[in-house]
C-alpha cells in the first residue's frame, strides 16, 4: 500500500482547506488522543492528524479499532464550531455519507452505513467512526469536534475475535486521495448552512432500515424492525407490541437478525 504522505495530501485539497494543518506519525496510540493533548495545550485550528499504524486505536464505547501498519488509513479531523450541541453531536452520520461518497469517487466501490458508525463493504465492517467533542476554553461560544476515522483498505489478517465482522476494501486507491477527499467533504459539511441535508442519503444507504434488530441499552434489550433514522440521527424502533421507542447513539449496541 503507498503510504500517507502530506504534501500530497496538502495538494489535492480543495483551495478553501489549503490551510489545514496535517500532521503525519509512523505510530501513535490514538489519534484522537492525540487531539485531545494537543487541544489541552491550546493547539488549534483545523488539524488532520494521520498515523501509519496505532497502537490504541479507540471506537464507541471503549472498543478498540485493529490498526496494523501499511494496510489502513487512520486519521482524526479537528474543527471547532458554533452549532448547539444537539446539531454537534448528529456529525458521525454527516462524517458517515462524507466517507461513504468519498470512497465511491476513489475507489469505484459503493459501502453501506450500519447505524450508527460503521460502513460495510461485502458484508462486512471496513471502517468505523468516533466522533468526540471538547469545549474550547477560549471561546465560550465554540465546541471542537474530534472526529476519528479507520479505514481497512488493504488488510488481510485480522485478530480472531474480528475475523467474522471485520473486512478490508481490497483497493490500490492513493490514500492521500482518499484522505483529501474526506477531509473536503467533511469539512464542507461542516459548513453547510443547510442542516441535515445530508440525512436523505444516509437512510439511502442505511442496511438497517426494514430489518429486524437487537437493541441493547444498559441491561435493557429490545427486539424490533429498524423503521426510521431521524434527521439527528437517533434510530426509530417499531416494536413487536407496536410500540416505537427512538434510540440515540449513546450507550447502544444494535445487532441486525
Amino acid at each position: 500500500m503507498k503510504m500517507p504522505h502530506i504534501e500530497s495530501i496538502q495538494n489535492k485539497l480543495s483551495s478553501k482547506w489549503k490551510d489545514t494543518q496535517i500532521v503525519l506519525f509512523e505510530t501513535i496510540d490514538s489519534t484522537n488522543s492525540e487531539a485531545k493533548r494537543r487541544l489541552r495545550k491550546l493547539v488549534s485550528g483545523k488539524t488532520l492528524l494521520i498515523a501509519k499504524t496505532q497502537t490504541g486505536g479507540r471506537g464507541r464505547l471503549g472498543r478498540s479499532f485493529y490498526s496494523p501498519k501499511e494496510s489502513g488509513i487512520y486519521m482524526t479531523l479537528v474543527y471547532s464550531t458554533t452549532k448547539p450541541l444537539a446539531q454537534v453531536v448528529s456529525i458521525t452520520s454527516a462524517a458517515a455519507v462524507a466517507v461513504m461518497e468519498a470512497i465511491k469517487e476513489t475507489t469505484g466501490k459503493q459501502t453501506v452505513i450500519k447505524w450508527v458508525n460503521d460502513l460495510y463493504y461485502q458484508k462486512k465492517k471496513i471502517c468505523g467512526i468516533l466522533a468526540e467533542t471538547m469545549p474550547d476554553s477560549l471561546q465560550n461560544n465554540c465546541t471542537y469536534v474530534i472526529l476519528g476515522i479507520g479505514i481497512n483498505l488493504n488488510t488481510e489478517e485480522f485478530p480472531s475475535e474480528l475475523e467474522s465482522i471485520a473486512g478490508s476494501l481490497q483497493s490500490d486507491c492513493d490514500p492521500n486521495q482518499l484522505i483529501a477527499n474526506i477531509t473536503n467533504k467533511i469539512f464542507d459539511f461542516s459548513e453547510n448552512q443547510q442542516e441535515y441535508a445530508y440525512m436523505d442519503r444516509y437512510r439511502s444507504a442505511s442496511m438497517v432500515l426494514g430489518k429486524q434488530v437487537i437493541c441493547a441499552q444498559g441491561d435493557k434489550t429490545f427486539l424490533g424492525t429498524a423503521a426510521d433514522i431521524t434527521d439527528n440521527g437517533a434510530l426509530v424502533v417499531l416494536l413487536q407490541d407496536g410500540n416505537e421507542i427512538l434510540l440515540d447513539s449513546g450507550e447502544v449496541t444494535l445487532r441486525m437478525i
